[in-house]
This record gives C-alpha cells, sequence and structure tokens, in this order.
C-alpha cells in the first residue's frame, strides 16, 4: 500500500510502468490534495491480482497520460470520492475488464468527484466493465472520442447513474453493447447527456440497454439515437423517468431490433426530430399506465412492407 498524503509522500510523478496488483493484491491512496502523475501504460489487477486506487479529497488527482487498464486479467477498482478527480489523457485509451477474467470498476461518488475522459473509454472488453456515479459525482467523455460499454465478444459493460446532480456528459461517440452486452441505468434524479450519436445494440449479436427510472432521473440526446443499430436495442421509462432526442431509429439495420417502452405516470419520451420505428428491422413503443410519447415531428412506422413497426398504447393517460 502506498499513500500520497501530506505525513507519507508528496506529489509523486511516474515516469515508467506502473502495476498496482500484479500477480497480488496492491493499494495507492491519494489524499490531502496531491497529485499522482503516470506518463506511461498503467495497470490496477493484472494477471490475477487485485488493484485499488483511492482518490479521497478535494483536489486529490490521478493525472494518466498514458493508457490505463482497470482489471487487466486481474480485478482493478477505483474509487473517487470527497472531491477526488481523474484525468486520462487525449489520445490513451482507459480499459475496465481488459482480456476473458479481467474486471474493473470506477466508483465516483460524491459532489466535486470527477472523472474527465479526454481519450476512448472501454467499459468491458472481453471482460466486465462498471461504472458507477452517485450523489453527485460526474463523468465526461471528450468530443471525437468514442465511449463503447460493453465491448467484444463475451464482454459486459455497466453505466449507473444515481441520485440529483450525478451525471455522465458524454460528448463523442456511444456504443451500448458493441459486440457485447451493455447496459445504462440512470436512477433517482441521475442525468445521461449525449451530444454526438448513440447506439443500442451497435452490432449484429449485440445487446443494449438503457434505464431511465424515477421522477428527474432524464437522458438528454442532442444527438441521433439508434435503438438496435443492427442488434437489440430496447429502452425503459419508468416511474417518471424522461428522455429527450432529436432524430431517432428504431431496428436500424436489417435483422435488428429496437424498443421503446414507457410506463407510469410521468414517464415521458419527447422526440425533436423524426422517427422511425422499424427501419430495416422489427420494432415497437409500448406506452402503459399514464406513460407519454410527444413527437413533435414525422413519425413512420415501418419504413417499407419488409419491416415492423408497432405502436401500442395502453391504460388510463397513456398518449
Amino acid at each position: 500500500s502506498v499513500s500520497t498524503g501530506a505525513a507519507k509522500r508528496s506529489d509523486w510523478t511516474v515516469a515508467t510502468e506502473y502495476r498496482v496488483g500484479d500477480g497480488g493484491t496492491g493499494e495507492l491512496n491519494v489524499t490531502e490534495g496531491r497529485i499522482w502523475t503516470t506518463e506511461q501504460l498503467a495497470y490496477l489487477g493484472y494477471a490475477g491480482g487485485v488493484g485499488t486506487v483511492n482518490i479521497d479529497g478535494a483536489s486529490s488527482t490521478w493525472a494518466s497520460s498514458g493508457d490505463a487498464y482497470v482489471g487487466s486479467l486481474g480485478t482493478g477498482e477505483v474509487n473517487l470520492a470527497n472531491g477526488g478527480t481523474w484525468t486520462t489523457a487525449t489520445g490513451h485509451t482507459t480499459y475496465l475488464g481488459n482480456y476473458s477474467g479481467g474486471s474493473g470498476t470506477v466508483n465516483i461518488d460524491g459532489t466535486g468527484s470527477k472523472w474527465t475522459a479526454l481519450g476512448e473509454v472501454h467499459i468491458g472488453e472481453e471482460g466486465t466493465g462498471v461504472v458507477t456515479l452517485s450523489n453527485g459525482g460526474t463523468w465526461t467523455t471528450a468530443s471525437g472520442q468514442y465511449a463503447l460499454v460493453g465491448y467484444g465478444s463475451g464482454s459486459s459493460g455497466t453505466v449507473n447513474v444515481d441520485g440529483a446532480g450525478s451525471k455522465w456528459t458524454a460528448n463523442g461517440y456511444t456504443h451500448i453493447g458493441e459486440d457485447a452486452a451493455g447496459i445504462v441505468t440512470l436512477s433517482n434524479g441521475g442525468a445521461w447527456t449525449t451530444t454526438e450519436d448513440a447506439y443500442l445494440g451497435y452490432a449484429s449479436g449485440s445487446s443494449g440497454q438503457v434505464n431511465i427510472d424515477g421522477v428527474g432521473s432524464n437522458w438528454t440526446a442532442s444527438g441521433g439515437l439508434r435503438i438496435g443499430d443492427d442488434g437489440t436495442g430496447v429502452m425503459n421509462l419508468t416511474n417518471g423517468g424522461t428522455c429527450t432526442t432529436s432524430y431517432s431509429h428504431l431496428g436500424w439495420g436489417l435483422g435488428s431490433s429496437g424498443q421503446v417502452n414507457i410506463g407510469g405516470a410521468g414517464s415521458n419520451w419527447t422526440t425533436l426530430g423524426v422517427v422511425y420505428v422499424g427501419m430495416m428491422g422489427s420494432s415497437e413503443v409500448n406506452l402503459t399506465n399514464g406513460g407519454t410519447w410527444m413527437a413533435d415531428s414525422n413519425v413512420t412506422l415501418s419504413f417499407s412492407s419488409s419491416f415492423s413497426g408497432t405502436v401500442n398504447i395502453d391504460g388510463a393517460g397513456s398518449e
């Protein structure tokens, strides 16, 4: 265990490859406003090892200038708390759950705690990756970069955004399930903004799901949205959860499937651009128990007679 608090070690720059938990168990703590900088590859939990990095307190920072592997053939975890921050550099990729058996977790808890990813992020690449934002924690992914939640055969990627003030701002392209299974859950007022195209179920055999549950929980997709690009995509709005999109395609590619379920009073999907339900696949929108859909532009059900697009409306207040 290594600490970089005031009583132990000051700011620390590592100019070579660094591993926390290489075949064993390792822990690194950054506290009291100190800065840990890694200039080359960083591994947390490598080759069966367990590696944990805790960034705790205002101005406490991990500045990662190289690729970062959190759980590469091992178990890795990054915890940001009480205003702790992590910045990953442009031109470098962060992997959570890399290779079969790899498990990577990032927990971002509390107001001021944040992860700024300036390069690509792969949440579960042939392994299992989880990002959890809670109690006002925030995560930003950069313009021009991909955020892949579940990437590669056998992978599982999960993002949980829980509580008012907790927010994921995705400024680049976002794939939820690419050759893998990906899930994003917004709950108890958690928020997600995507400014470029977002895909649920990007490739054939993939599955992508977004769950938006509870009053104040919201996804604003100002870029395009494809639910079932070439795979299977599902969006669930429940208990007052809401989503606002520009143009939206359900069941985009041949053999794809797209579904939107809007259930319960206050649950709402607002579409500001054109919507295709069943572009070249099989798709449906289900409104139940007071769920609503407000379409401000054209809606096309089934792009041609070869495909299927359906809207089902059931229950008082559903419209």
